[in-house]
């Protein structure tokens, strides 16, 4: 297994170009940041479109898709044809496909994790998705975690909210209202080799 990306991966490398004491002194968890690179190869392949492909088709216990323009939200077992089946009729409706915890089996991405955790001092998972051209697989939300967004394949149109709504705890999750974006928005395109930190509590939406 070998990867550029985490050969020389670091929290400095990770928010490159904005610097390691910058990024602790302005950003992190108290507003987001936005890193355009224009170097789509940042990542190289640490996961690809195959990967993607060999992960649901490797018997994973179960796939999710969410699609906010129909509000369906879905989860099939994808040891059988039928689950993959619908798993591909769900994306062409624009649904976005969900791989949940995916560090626990890929190790690249286990890789990924074990290197940031103690950078920073907190456990990192993670959580990938892949979208269709003009998917949007999730209404405005926040978080109750920190988020930092590495967008490894094609791109999508962000807005972020430039105020934190709330401070959530761990157990907090946001109901079905104020789910609207409000007041001033950082509006941009992440292209792949990009990234964005996302603090809990700021509401944002992606659309493909």
């Amino acid at each position: 297994m070998t990867c550029r990306f985490l050969e020389t991966l670091t929290l400095a490398s990770l928010v490159a170009p904005v610097a390691e004491k910058e990024f602790r002194a302005r950003y992190w968890e108290q507003k987001p940041l936005i890193v355009h690179r224009d170097d789509p190869d940042y990542y190289g392949d640490l996961f690809t479109l195959q990967d993607f492909d060999e992960v649901i088709t490797s018997a994973p216990s179960y796939i999710k898709l969410a699609n906010a323009a129909s509000k369906k939200n879905a989860m099939y077992k994808s040891e059988s044809v039928p689950g993959l089946e619908a798993v591909l009729a769900d994306m062409r409706a624009g649904g976005t496909l969900v791989l949940d915890q995916l560090h626990n089996r890929e190790p690249k991405l286990a890789m990924l994790c074990r290197f940031l955790g103690p950078e920073l001092g907190h456990r990192f998972q993670t959580n990938l998705y892949l979208t269709p051209p003009h998917g949007k697989g999730f209404s405005p939300h926040w978080d109750n975690h920190d988020v930092f967004i590495l967008q490894v394949l094609g791109s999508k149109h962000w807005n972020v909210e430039k105020q934190r709504r709330l401070f959530p705890g761990k157990g907090d999750n946001m109901g079905d209202e104020g789910r609207e974006l409000q007041g001033d928005l950082h509006t941009f395109t992440l292209n792949q080799g990009d990234l964005i930190y996302i603090p809990r509590g700021f509401v944002h939406a992606a659309e493909c």
